[in-house]
């Protein structure tokens, strides 16, 4: 699901790309990390270039990250490159 925001940044609409995972591991990683699996929720707010641009990529934004599993959870925070 994408969502256009009105407004912008750098004179450029933004994107709103939010993704919900569950990864099942395989069983060479379920002993290691004490887990069959993980679920990450991830929401990145992407601004998007004009296809006339020199960027070689259509935006760019930045993306956050929250992982849980059995025995661990986490956060990440990083760049957001559009395709």
């Amino acid at each position: 699901m994408h969502g256009l925001l009105r407004g912008g940044a750098f004179g450029r609409p933004l994107r709103l790309d939010p993704r919900l995972r569950h990864t099942f591991l395989g069983d060479d990683l379920v002993d290691p990390l004490d887990s069959s699996g993980f679920t990450d929720l991830r929401l990145a707010l992407v601004a998007l270039w004009p296809k006339i641009s020199r960027l070689p990529i259509p935006g760019i934004g930045l993306a956050v990250t929250y992982t849980t599993a059995d025995a661990f959870e986490g956060w990440s925070i990083g760049v957001s490159f559009g395709r």
